[in-house]
C-alpha cells in the first residue's frame, strides 16, 4: 500500500487541515510570547518610525542602547501601541511589559506591548 498525497487529500478535508495549520501556528506564537516575556524599567532615549513595507514601526531605544518595537497584541488583547508612542517621552522613565529578542540578522526586536510612567 502506497501513500500519495492525492489520495490523503481527498480522504481528509482540506479546511481542517487549514485549521489544524492554524491552532499550531497560534500554540507556536503563544509559547513564544509567554516562554520570552520580561518586565524592566527603562529611561527613554530616542524615539523614531521605521518605515516598513506596508506600515510604519514605533521603535525606542534606551539610555543602555537597547532598542525595542512597540506592537499590538492579539494574544494579550493590547492595541494601543499608537497612543503609547505618542506618551513616550525622552529622558523620562518607564517601566515596559514585553517578550522576545533581539536578533539582528533578521532584525527582530524586543516587542513591547505595554509601558506605564514611573
Amino acid at each position: 500500500m502506497k501513500f500519495s498525497i492525492s489520495s490523503f487529500l481527498s480522504n481528509t478535508s482540506i479546511y481542517t487541515l487549514i485549521l489544524t495549520f492554524i491552532i499550531i501556528m497560534a500554540i507556536i506564537n503563544l509559547a513564544a510570547i509567554f516562554l520570552t516575556k520580561f518586565t524592566k524599567t527603562v529611561t527613554i532615549n530616542e524615539k523614531y518610525v521605521r518605515p516598513s513595507r506596508r506600515y510604519m514601526k514605533y521603535q525606542f531605544s534606551d539610555e543602555q542602547g537597547n532598542t525595542y518595537q512597540l506592537t499590538d497584541s492579539m494574544y494579550l488583547l493590547e492595541f494601543d501601541s499608537a497612543d503609547d508612542y505618542a506618551k513616550l517621552s525622552i529622558g523620562s522613565t518607564y517601566k515596559i511589559h514585553g517578550y522576545w529578542f533581539r536578533f539582528p540578522l533578521l532584525s527582530w526586536f524586543p516587542q513591547v506591548y505595554k509601558l506605564s510612567s514611573i
